[in-house]
């Protein structure tokens, strides 16, 4: 890899032939502690290569795992959720429609009480004020995608939000997951999992 170093203190990345898929000529613009690494190609068009590169990503911790936010549009926004193994998130309802987009790792949804296995390559939609809850019963986590209503506008204030968290000016606080564990042994929700990964519990 060849990296080319600007006079604006920009970067871009040349390919070399073992890059393969990492091959790209626009302008790379370094990961800093409130957004992601992205590939400037011009106004309004703009890449992340890899969304599961820890290193590429920026994330706040959250009751749910690790969370981060990617690229906006006009009138669209994706994020990433990094679920925890264990996790148990009940049932709830946000005032906005969203759909996930499941891309490692495999994770328990539940709506109107019904459960299903989702993993990679599972795609998930909820409309607003319809509850879902989530839930992980395997020891390595999962990595999601959720592609929401909002734009530029709220990755602007996403981004200064962090900024002030990284910079200490504006605390963040954090709710204590619920671990699947922790729950009693007929709950719904750890019967499920028995049924897919017995092996969690042991």
């Amino acid at each position: 890899m060849l990296i080319m170093i600007f006079k604006n203190g920009a970067t871009s990345e040349k390919a070399t032939p073992e890059d393969g898929y990492r091959a790209n000529e626009g302008t790379l613009v370094a990961k800093t502690a409130f957004s992601p690494e992205k590939v400037h190609f011009g106004p309004g068009s703009e890449a992340i290569l890899d969304v599961s590169d820890r290193n590429r990503t920026v994330s706040l911790p959250s009751a749910e795992g690790g969370s981060g936010f990617l690229v906006a549009t006009e009138k669209a926004q994706t994020q990433f959720l990094r679920m925890s193994p264990g996790l148990y998130s009940s049932e709830h309802a946000h005032p906005y429609g969203f759909i996930i987009y499941t891309v490692e790792g495999r994770w328990v949804l539940c709506s109107d009480r019904k459960r299903c296995l989702l993993g990679p390559g599972s795609i998930y939609a909820c409309r607003s004020n319809v509850p879902m809850g989530m839930e992980v019963p395997f020891e390595e986590g999962a990595l999601v995608i959720f592609f929401l209503e909002g734009g530029v506008g709220v990755e602007r204030r996403y981004e200064e939000y962090v900024k002030a968290v990284s910079e200490g000016t504006k605390g963040h606080s954090v709710s204590e997951m619920i671990d699947l564990r922790s729950l009693p042994a007929t709950h719904p929700a750890r019967t499920f999992a028995m049924g897919v990964n017995p092996k969690f519990f042991l």
